[in-house]
């Protein structure tokens, strides 16, 4: 699971894959953390429960379900120097109620152990009120968007589209994160080629940027 990804265009559909692979596919009993979320100001206009349910960009859900030996991502930069930075890919090895202990995947930190803590993340201007959300800054990372594959190297990937691709190159970068292309599946459900699904999709370019 280390090398490999199923990459898809939206957040909502790689959301779908990491629930289906960690319930189905994976043994084990997962584990689900809530975070701590508060409002910086205005604490009476907003019930705790809407704060829980917005997903900032860069954040951790609310409700975080993790699984040993599941492919997690990093969301925040926590040491760069050391290879542990936004879009950093771990194993779950052991999950704890304050740290997880992960390894990384791949690339040429490969091996190393870390132990990852919560920590409070706050909002900027995306809404019209500020809080912040103190949870461990990872999520599930089996399923990714084509954005977040960007800069990873992997042994074998699915690409899954139940919608178009909708921006430049999207397609061609989830294709080229592997190096042999007997190693890429494609699904393909929101594309036809002569009445048969699934087995074509465009490649968005924009010719104004080539």
């Amino acid at each position: 699971m280390s090398s490999s990804a199923i990459i898809t265009p939206t957040n909502k559909a790689a959301e779908e894959v990491n629930t289906v692979v960690m319930s189905k596919l994976l043994q084990g009993d997962s584990k689900t953390y809530r975070s701590s979320d508060t409002l910086h100001e205005n604490e009476n206009e907003f019930p705790v429960e809407l704060i829980n349910d917005r997903n900032p960009s860069g954040f951790p859900p609310h409700i975080l379900v993790l699984k040993k030996h599941y492919s997690i991502m990093l969301l925040r930069n926590l040491d760069p120097s050391e290879g542990h930075c936004n879009g950093t890919r771990y194993i779950a090895l052991n999950l704890h109620n304050h740290l997880t202990e992960v390894e990384v995947a791949n690339g040429t930190h490969a091996g190393i152990r870390i132990m990852i803590p919560r920590i409070p993340l706050t909002t900027t201007k995306e809404y019209p009120f500020s809080f912040s959300r103190k949870q461990f800054p990872v999520k599930p990372a089996f399923g990714m968007t084509s954005n977040k594959s960007q800069g990873q190297t992997l042994e074998k990937a699915g690409i899954y589209k139940p919608t178009p691709v909708f921006s430049h190159s999207q397609f061609y970068v989830a294709n080229s994160r592997v190096g042999f292309e007997n190693n890429v599946h494609v699904l393909a459900l929101a594309s036809e080629y002569k009445g048969i699904k699934g087995i074509c999709s465009d490649n968005v370019v924009y010719n104004e940027i080539l």
